[in-house]
């Protein structure tokens, strides 16, 4: 906004702050061993290494040095040692079936969002062709839900092999659903000339292997918001 505005001392200062953010961000959270960014205990002081989709979070708000492939790629394989591309209806929010509506089974609309949208921003190949299966697996499983319901959920089971609404927690399934039609709507924008889908029958059929990433402008426009929201969010709660 300070660029747009022609204010570039501020935009220098958002853009130190940032860059610290990005620093401690990645001192704190990223464990070495397991080449992914993890939540840190306090008071055993170690990360806990359960699988979460938080552990893509830093690609999405490009808290990592854009170039390095390798720790893209790297949180793809720590996901897939996890087996959590292996649902069938997309990622679930953890492997933890506790009857409580953020975790397993239920997938929500933003955090597939986030893992999807992280990996396509990530300058490597093979992380955008994942999320582009990702993408078309999400949109799939709501399509197939909204044929039999004929609405769209906040969330959903993404275990069974037939697609249905997501349960669990203080409250029933809620039916709309504002962020489901607003991941939807993104992901068909993003990946309008790969994916075409005729009846329920069908699968999802796709083009060329690889989506290259939008332009660089794109990433630069993308990334300050989130990345200091996200990295503001962090320290209030370490600081708490």
């Amino acid at each position: 906004m300070s660029i747009i505005t022609g204010n570039t001392q501020k935009a220098e200062e958002f853009e130190k702050k940032g860059q610290e953010a990005w620093k401690a961000l990645n001192a704190i959270f990223y464990n070495k061993l397991k080449k992914a960014w993890f939540d840190y205990n306090l008071r055993i002081k170690s990360h806990n290494t359960l699988f979460y989709p938080t552990v893509a979070m830093p690609l999405f708000t490009g808290c990592y040095t854009m170039l390095d492939y390798g720790k893209s790629a790297k949180v793809i394989d720590f996901m897939n040692k996890s087996n959590v591309f292996n649902y069938p209806s997309g990622i679930p929010a953890s492997l933890k079936n506790t009857g409580q509506q953020w975790d397993l089974p239920n997938g929500w609309p933003p955090l597939q969002h986030i893992i999807i949208e992280g990996m396509r921003k990530s300058d490597n190949p093979e992380a955008q062709e994942m999320a582009f299966k990702l993408a078309r697996k999400w949109i799939l499983a709501n399509y197939k839900i909204y044929n039999t319901t004929k609405k769209m959920w906040e969330k959903i089971d993404v275990t069974g092999t037939i697609p249905k609404p997501g349960a669990g927690g203080e409250y029933d399934v809620q039916d709309g659903f504002g962020w489901t039609n607003g991941v939807v709507l993104d992901l068909l924008a993003t990946y309008y000339d790969r994916m075409t889908i005729g009846d329920i029958g069908q699968n999802v059929s796709h083009g060329p292997s690889v989506r290259p990433c939008r332009s660089k402008a794109y990433h630069i426009r993308y990334r300050p918001v989130p990345l200091i929201l996200f990295c503001s969010i962090v320290f209030y709660f370490l600081k708490h």
